[in-house]
């Protein structure tokens, strides 16, 4: 178990926006819910989100993806 402050973070709505409006809207709002948290995982749900994975996976203050399929 992880005793450090950690947050799951999403957006669903991502699933529906190109990149470039992920990296303008989507990633604004997952950056202001990680300030205080050791650990952030991001939840991927579904192929509509893992179109962002690269991206996603370039943010350093996320340690994991949990992919929901």
């Amino acid at each position: 178990p992880c005793t450090l402050p950690f947050h799951i973070a999403s957006c669903d709505a991502s699933s529906m926006i190109s990149n470039e409006m992920f990296r303008r809207f989507g990633l604004p709002s997952i950056r202001r819910e990680m300030p205080g948290m050791e650990r952030a995982v991001f939840h991927m749900d579904g192929r509509g989100v893992a179109q962002h994975v690269e991206t996603i996976l370039e943010q350093p203050d996320i340690q994991a993806v949990q992919w929901v399929q």
